[in-house]
């Protein structure tokens, strides 16, 4: 069913500076929307719940916990992603699971959704209906009989599923089709947005996990992961053409990290992939790849430990890597020029792994 939020009880507004030397103390709740990253802090997910930290690029000034900051009170869940969509912010949060649609404006929660959703993963929205891929309830990793996406009328906030077994992880919406990695299976799912069915999926070397949008292109990062192996020549980014639904281009990429985060710069010139070496070594790089070619630019475009998550802000042509040490202490953002050159970085929450841009 749906719930108000019980974050909506809060009445004080409190902001006040915060702990790290960079951070900034204001007077205002309302949000500066241009020029600003959001960055959602993980949380821990059996210690300290997740968070927002608002970075403000141009003054190099971080405002963690601000989601305390403007409610005086603490955020309720461990926070996988987040999308924005028409001023909204939705956030999609597991233990407990749900999705919370905060106003962008004044960053106070407006309504909180639980109704069919379980292990809610990533967001994306067209008109007046947002997406959502769910694990549902796992009880075998290696099939995740239960997935679905979750398809809300954002006018009532009604939840509607289309069940499909496998695992959904990343999903992108072009044209008409909505395209969903596979978790399990080497393949993308393609949801027509009109009949809200599934089509013919489009078959990949290994799983599917994030896209990178370029005009009518899609690019797919494939990989290998823990419950799943695939060898090291078929795994890297595959370029799809919407139009034909076909694989036109493989890019073997042996260091891509089982996450398979991707990024591309304004004008999909370039895309970025990022490598993490496999546990127990913490060794991370971003990978530089010609976006018209497929050609591998630099390997060692930037490199480092403990890597996260990544976001290219396409406002201010800067690439943004969000660095975890460890789930129960404070992480950090870096942020690079398109030259690979580090420009600034600051602490954030605990466990930073995604971002948006205003």
């Amino acid at each position: 069913m749906k719930k108000i939020n019980l974050l909506l009880i809060a009445s004080l507004v409190l902001v006040t500076g915060l702990f790290s030397s960079c951070e900034k103390t204001d007077s205002t709740n309302e949000v500066v929307i241009e020029g600003n990253a959001l960055i959602a802090n993980y949380g821990s997910y059996g210690g300290a719940k997740g968070e927002f930290s608002l970075f403000n690029e141009t003054e190099g000034i971080i405002t963690n916990n601000y989601f305390k900051t403007i409610n005086n009170i603490d955020f309720q869940s461990c926070i996988q992603s987040i999308g924005k969509h028409n001023g909204k912010l939705y956030s999609m949060s597991n233990n407990a699971d749900g999705i919370d649609i905060i106003n962008l404006s004044t960053f106070k929660v407006e309504e909180s959704i639980d109704d069919n959703i379980v292990k809610p993963r990533y967001f994306a929205a067209k008109g007046n209906k947002a997406y959502i891929s769910c694990w549902g309830n796992v009880a075998d990793w290696s099939k995740m009989l239960n997935s679905y996406i979750a398809i809300i009328d954002l006018t009532t906030n009604q939840v509607t599923k289309v069940d499909q077994a496998g695992g959904f992880e990343g999903i992108a919406i072009v044209g008409d089709k909505l395209y969903a990695a596979s978790y399990t299976k080497p393949e993308v799912a393609v949801l027509n947005l009109s009949t809200e069915k599934f089509e013919t999926p489009i078959k990949l070397n290994s799983q599917a996990r994030h896209f990178a949008v370029a005009g009518d292109k899609l690019w797919v990062s494939h990989v290998s992961s823990y419950s799943i192996h695939a060898d090291p020549e078929n795994i890297g980014i595959a370029c799809i053409n919407t139009n034909t639904n076909k694989v036109e281009k493989k890019v073997n990429i042996p260091e891509i990290g089982g996450n398979g985060y991707l990024a591309t710069n304004n004008d999909s010139s370039k895309i970025y992939v990022m490598g993490n070496e496999a546990y127990p070594s913490k060794n991370s790089s971003i990978i530089s790849v010609n976006g018209t070619s497929g050609v591998i630019e630099n390997k060692s475009f930037i490199t480092g430990e403990s890597f996260y998550g990544m976001g290219f802000n396409k406002t201010t042509d800067k690439l943004y890597v969000l660095i975890s040490p460890s789930t129960s202490s404070n992480g950090k953002v870096q942020v690079y020029d398109t030259k690979g050159t580090k420009l600034k970085e600051t602490e954030t929450g605990i466990a930073p792994q995604h971002v948006i841009f205003y």
